[in-house]
């Protein structure tokens, strides 16, 4: 994929031909879009002008390759924000109420003014929830905690 110069860049990439670091998380790089043509990893481009990598699953959805965890307790609403005002578009979560904080994380989301559509979220199941219909009832759980109608990963 070829990157115009001056493309601010979420994630570490390296120039195949120098070998140099030509990108990390928030930083604006000044190099060649030939040289950046060259990395073997699909982007997606943010009208913002932020771009990141990512990998298409089997059903055709765009997976960024770079997440933000969200096992902080009561920081969650803050560092979800935070990470959504970076440029972070993939947001990892998890029912385990004693870590992870859903509502906080579908709060942060919420107040962000990013659009879902451009955020992939992640939940997982707590294995205390294991059943087909605890799973069912932790997943609507996890919908209505997120405020959202759906998750892209689960």
């Amino acid at each position: 994929t070829d990157l115009e110069p001056d493309t601010h860049i979420l994630g570490n990439f390296q120039d195949p031909g120098s070998g140099r670091l030509v990108g990390w998380l928030g930083e604006t790089h000044h190099v060649s879009s030939h040289r950046l043509a060259n990395l073997d990893t699909d982007m997606i481009h943010l009208k913002n002008g932020v771009s990141y990598p990512y990998k298409k699953l089997n059903n055709g959805v765009k997976m960024p390759q770079i997440g933000y965890g969200t096992c902080l307790g009561d920081g969650t609403y803050d560092g979800v924000k935070a990470a959504l005002a970076a440029g972070y578009r993939h947001i990892d979560s998890a029912q385990a109420r004693e870590w992870y904080r859903e509502d906080m994380v579908g709060n942060a989301i919420k107040d962000s003014g990013v659009p879902r559509e451009e955020i992939f979220i992640t939940s997982k199941l707590h294995p205390r929830h294991l059943g087909y219909n605890r799973t069912l009832e932790q997943f609507y759980v996890s919908l209505e905690e997120l405020h959202t109608f759906y998750v892209d990963l689960f």
